[in-house]
């Protein structure tokens, strides 16, 4: 199942947009729940996903990564041009959600 198939014109705090759109997914099932974006346009998306998901968009390139249990969350970034910046996840063997992510003036 495709995860995020697209995030455009994401308002930025200094009145900016993103004009990121890009697509990553798994087989399964997965949920964006909270879209960051920073001063510079870099996007922080989480969420929860089950089995195996590449979460690079590049479709010469991967970064898949597999749940430990029915739900794991993951925190991903991409760049301005929506090149992968990070991945990660983490979770137990129950169920795990990522409910939400901001970003800092710092970018912190």
């Amino acid at each position: 199942m495709l995860l995020w198939t697209a995030l455009a014109a994401v308002p930025l705090a200094h009145g900016q947009t993103s004009p990121l759109v890009t697509t990553f997914g798994g087989s399964s099932t997965e949920y964006v729940n909270a879209v960051a974006v920073d001063a510079s346009g870099n996007t922080y998306v989480t969420g929860e996903f089950n089995e195996t998901v590449d979460f690079d968009p590049d479709p010469n390139a991967t970064a898949s990564r597999t749940a430990n249990g029915p739900s794991d969350v993951f925190l991903v970034s991409y760049d301005a041009a929506g090149a992968l910046r990070y991945v990660t996840t983490f979770g137990s063997t129950g169920f795990d959600y990522g409910y939400g992510v901001t970003v800092d003036a710092s970018g912190n």
